[in-house]
């Protein structure tokens, strides 16, 4: 009450392990005015993980300001009875930084002893016609089911529908569509990211950052 600004944080763009381009270059300068102005003007900042708590506290913003809050996520609806219909499960948006082109390579490892292995995309972005071309090269066209953006109501079925829920993602602020996932009762395998193995300890297989071959394994 009384606070003229009011901010909610997920994660800072230039404290993650983003190749040097412009796209990125523009994010973190626009990161940069963000928080002198978040600095100046906010009264309260929430943000929903320790690590980034710490990392606008290194940036100079009063930690008195700073409030850590968590994210939820609606009581999933199972449907009895329902088949397995995908392998693999992917929901999110179609960039590089949540390890979109990994995926594809994974899939390739496991198909060449499961060749008829399928994978479901959940989700819509920039790299989606970079994706699918990949996808050609590498001939697994006939394995992949880009759905683009779907409902709520599909989402759910999709997942249930899912054996596993896969996330090579090297960017995360709290992980949602990871928690939907495991709410289903998926078996997750993720890359281990400092705020993943805090939020979700205990809960999805780890593997590596960039290690295909070992995600790969856990997987199969």
């Amino acid at each position: 009450k009384g606070s003229k600004v009011i901010v909610y944080v997920y994660h800072l763009v230039a404290k993650q392990s983003r190749k040097p381009s412009l796209r990125n270059s523009i994010s973190v300068w626009l990161e940069f005015v963000s928080l002198k102005l978040i600095k100046r003007y906010a009264s309260v900042i929430f943000t929903d993980n320790n690590q980034t708590k710490v990392e606008l506290e290194d940036c100079g913003i009063e930690p008195g300001k700073i409030f850590l809050t968590s994210i939820g996520i609606n009581k999933p609806k199972f449907t009895e009875g329902i088949n397995k219909k995908y392998d693999l499960c992917f929901i999110g948006r179609m960039v590089k930084n949540k390890g979109v082109y990994a995926v594809l390579e994974v899939l390739g490892i496991l198909k060449n002893s499961k060749p008829q292995i399928n994978l479901v995309f959940i989700g819509t972005g920039d790299e989606e016609a970079g994706l699918k071309r990949r996808a050609a090269e590498l001939g697994l066209t006939n394995n992949l089911s880009f759905l683009g953006s779907v409902s709520e109501k599909e989402k759910t079925r999709l997942m249930q529908e899912s054996r596993i829920f896969v996330s090579p993602s090297i960017e995360e602020g709290w992980g949602i569509s990871l928690a939907e996932a495991m709410s289903f009762g998926l078996p997750a395998v993720v890359y281990e990211l400092p705020v993943l193995r805090k939020i979700f300890n205990g809960g999805p297989v780890f593997v590596g950052v960039a290690n295909i071959e070992d995600m790969a394994s856990r997987i199969m």
